[in-house]
C-alpha cells in the first residue's frame, strides 16, 4: 500500500509533513511514504534533503520529478507505484495533489487550514478546527466531504533536550536572566534581510534594557550553514565575530554558533527550534508556522513583518512570479505585496485562530528601533506575559492531530484504490 504526500515550503514540511509521516509509520507501519516536492515560491531548497533525512519516508522526488511525472508519465527512478493507496495533499497547490492522483489513479484527501479548490477531485478535506471547516462550506466543499482532526502544527513540537529547567541547563542559561529568542526564517530571502534586522534589534535591547537579558537564535533546519555564516558576519556593521560553538545533542543536522558583537553575545543553534521555544522567555519572531508552536508552548511573542523589502515577499498563485517581469516586475509584486497586507487582518497564527490581537504584530517599513519599546514592555511585565502564555495556550488546544490524520488516510488507502 503507498501513501503518497506532497508539500514544498519550510513550514508545510516541518508542521505539516513531519508530524503526519510520524502518525503513518506508527498506523501502519509497512506501508510505502513516498513525499513529492513540486514547484513552489515559497520554497527554501533545501525541502527535498530535510524530507530525505525523516526516518519514515521511504522516497522523496523534487521539482522536476514531480513536473516530468504528473505532465508526461515518466517515472522518478526507483519509485514503483503500487495498485492500492492515497495520495494526501499537506501543503502548496491542490492541484499538484489532484495530478498526481489522476497520473496514479489513487484517491485524493487533503489536510488544509480551510482552503479548498478541486473539491470535486478530493475524497476528503481533513481540517483543525470547526472555524476551518466553516471556511471550507463557505469555499464549496461537500459538509460529508469533511472531518474535523486537529491541529497538525502542534504535534510538531516535540523538544529533545528534555523540561525547560534542563535544557536552560544545558545551555548554560542563568535563570536570573530573561532569555530572547530569535528566529529570522529560513528562506534565502529571510536569511539576507530578517538575520541582519534581528541581530540589530538583539543589539539595541542589550544596551537600553534595564533588564539582564540572554539571546538565543533559531538558525532552521532548511537555512544553509555558509550563508549563515556570511549574513552574520556582515551584520552590525561586520561588528560580529563567529565561531562554532558545543552542540547540547548527538543529533542530525544539529550545529551551534556563537555570535559576539563587543558585550552582546548570541548563542545560535540549527535543529534545535522547539528547545529554544520552551526555554525563553519571550520570542521575537516572523510570521509563519511557528508562531502557532509557539502558541502551543505558550511562549509570549512579538511578531514582525517588515515590508521594507515588500517584492521579496512570495505570493501564492500567478501573482507570486510577478517579480521576473523584465523592467517592471518588481515594481508590480512590491505593489501585490503590499496590496495584500494591507487587507490581512492578521499575520501570526495565534491571532488568527482567536480573530483578536493576542500577541503583538509589528509591520511596515520598519527599522530595529521600532521593536525595542513592544519588547521591553514585554520583558518588564511579568503578568501580562504570563495572562499571554494563558490565552496562547488556551486557543491553541491540543496535539493529537497527526495520529487522527494517519488513521483516516490509511481508511481511506484501505477501502478503495479507484480515483474520486
Amino acid at each position: 500500500m503507498d501513501v503518497v504526500l506532497t508539500a514544498n515550503s519550510p513550514g508545510e514540511v516541518a508542521a505539516w509533513l513531519a508530524p503526519a509521516v510520524a502518525g503513518l509509520r506508527r498506523a501502519a507501519p509497512h506501508c510505502t511514504i513516498s513525499v513529492f516536492v513540486p514547484p513552489c515560491t515559497y520554497a527554501s531548497g533545501a525541502e527535498c534533503s530535510v524530507i530525505a533525512a525523516m526516518p519514515e519516508v521511504d522516497a522523496v522526488y523534487g521539482p522536476r520529478e514531480f513536473i516530468r511525472f504528473v505532465l508526461w508519465g515518466v517515472r522518478p527512478k526507483g519509485f514503483k507505484p503500487a495498485r492500492t493507496g492515497v495520495v494526501c495533499f499537506l501543503g502548496g497547490d491542490l492541484f499538484a495533489a489532484v495530478l498526481l492522483s489522476r497520473r496514479l489513479r489513487l484517491p485524493a484527501v487533503a489536510y488544509t487550514e480551510g482552503r479548498i479548490a478541486w473539491s470535486r477531485s478530493y475524497r476528503c478535506f481533513f481540517l483543525p478546527d470547526e472555524m476551518a471547516r466553516s471556511r471550507a462550506i463557505k469555499q464549496g466543499a461537500r459538509a460529508e466531504q469533511l472531518a474535523v482532526v486537529g491541529n497538525l502544527m502542534l504535534d510538531a513540537v516535540r523538544p529533545v533536550l528534555g523540561s525547560r529547567e534542563e535544557i536552560r541547563e544545558r545551555l548554560g542559561l542563568s535563570e536570573e536572566k530573561h532569555v530572547v529568542s530569535l528566529f529570522p526564517g529560513s528562506r534565502p530571502f529571510e536569511m539576507r534581510f530578517m538575520l541582519p534586522f534581528f541581530l540589530s534589534v538583539a543589539d539595541r535591547l542589550f544596551r537600553q534594557s534595564d533588564v539582564p537579558l540572554s539571546f538565543l537564535l533559531s538558525v532552521a533546519p532548511f537555512a544553509d550553514d555558509d550563508a549563515f555564516v556570511r549574513v552574520a558576519q556582515e551584520s552590525l556593521d561586520s561588528r560580529i565575530r563567529i565561531t562554532r560553538a558545543e552542540v547540547p545533542v548527538s543529533a542530525s543536522g544539529t550545529v551551534a554558533w556563537s555570535l559576539t558583537a563587543g558585550e552582546l553575545s548570541v548563542l545560535a543553534y540549527k535543529g534545535l527550534q522547539y528547545d529554544l521555544m520552551l526555554a525563553s522567555d519571550l520570542a521575537v519572531t516572523i510570521p509563519g508556522s511557528n508562531t502557532a508552536e509557539m502558541a502551543y508552548l505558550g511562549l509570549p511573542m512579538v511578531v514582525v513583518l517588515p515590508l521594507n523589502h515588500a517584492e521579496e515577499i512570495p505570493l501564492e498563485g500567478l501573482a507570486g512570479f510577478l517579480g521576473g517581469i523584465p523592467f517592471v516586475g518588481r515594481r508590480l509584486k512590491r505593489a501585490a505585496v503590499l496590496a495584500v497586507a494591507e487587507r490581512t487582518e492578521f499575520v501570526a497564527q495565534p491571532n488568527r485562530k482567536a480573530g483578536r490581537l493576542l500577541v503583538p504584530e509589528i509591520r511596515g517599513q520598519l527599522n530595529p528601533d521600532d521593536l525595542v519599546a513592544p519588547v521591553l514592555d514585554l520583558l518588564r511585565d511579568s503578568q501580562r506575559r504570563q495572562h499571554m502564555s494563558r490565552q496562547l495556550r488556551e486557543v491553541m488546544g491540543q496535539a493529537g492531530a497527526a495520529d487522527r490524520l494517519a488513521k483516516a488516510i490509511i481508511n481511506v488507502a484501505r477501502t478503495s484504490c479507484d480515483p474520486v
